[in-house]
């Protein structure tokens, strides 16, 4: 018995370490989802707005690039009219026939230049967003499961713990029984002990004890018998 109950002392402190751990890990997991969480969603916001951002910009670009073609349009024929009626006193860039509006280069290959960066610049960040949600998609995954076992195998251990503290319990009170019962026998024990060893007395000092006994009776007899004869009335 007291062999268990040590061992389950033993148990009992395994298990509350065993405990603690796990509610520290617990804890730990919890925070780093919250900040995890925290990170998704600031990221997310970002990645949101540079994309909203980008978009915007090619509309703009889109729509200014329109406006130039539309006025370099308006410029050409312009210029076109003018040369066909040779108006006197106009300048020589419009009686130059070779020559095509000033979109050619300059401004329109630069806004395109511009779009082709936005464009990439959406697509990159909508690349990130999505790589980033899919890693924070796995941790929490991961985590969950992590988070879950943990708390399952606290469940039992708690559990365990519940049923050697009440074993435990019973074990000490079994000992302490069987500890007065074998008080109790060694007591008893070391009287019988004691009797045994009283030297055994031989075959002559048995007898000589045995005519011991047999001459006291006879005394006794004899003082007896006297006091009969003493206590007779005499014979009529």
């Amino acid at each position: 018995l007291q062999g268990e109950v040590n061992q389950l002392k033993v148990d009992l402190i395994e298990l509350d370490e065993d405990l603690e751990t796990l509610k520290k890990d617990i804890t730990s997991l919890t925070t780093d989802r919250e900040k995890a969480t925290k990170l998704r969603e600031d990221e997310k916001a970002e990645n949101k707005a540079s994309i909203k951002d980008a978009q915007d910009a090619q509309k703009a670009i889109a729509q200014a690039t329109a406006a130039l073609d539309s006025f370099y349009s308006g410029v050409k024929a312009k210029a076109s009219l003018l040369q066909r009626q040779n108006v006197d006193g106009a300048p020589e860039i419009f009686e130059d026939s070779s020559y095509t509006g000033m979109d050619n280069g300059g401004v329109t290959a630069l806004l395109e230049v511009l779009q082709a960066d936005f464009v990439r610049m959406e697509s990159e960040t909508e690349t990130v967003e999505a790589q980033s949600l899919g890693e924070y998609t796995k941790f929490m995954s991961d985590s969950a499961v992590d988070k879950a076992s943990k708390e399952k195998e606290v469940e039992l251990k708690t559990a365990s713990k519940t049923e050697k503290t009440n074993e435990l319990t019973t074990k000490k009170i079994d000992l302490k029984d069987a500890q007065k019962a074998l008080k109790a026998a060694t007591d008893y024990f070391e009287e019988l002990k004691a009797e045994c060893m009283k030297p055994v007395m031989t075959r002559e000092e048995k007898m000589a004890k045995r005519k011991e006994e047999i001459e006291s009776l006879k005394d006794v007899l004899e003082v007896l018998q006297g006091t009969s004869e003493e206590t007779s009335p005499p014979p009529a």
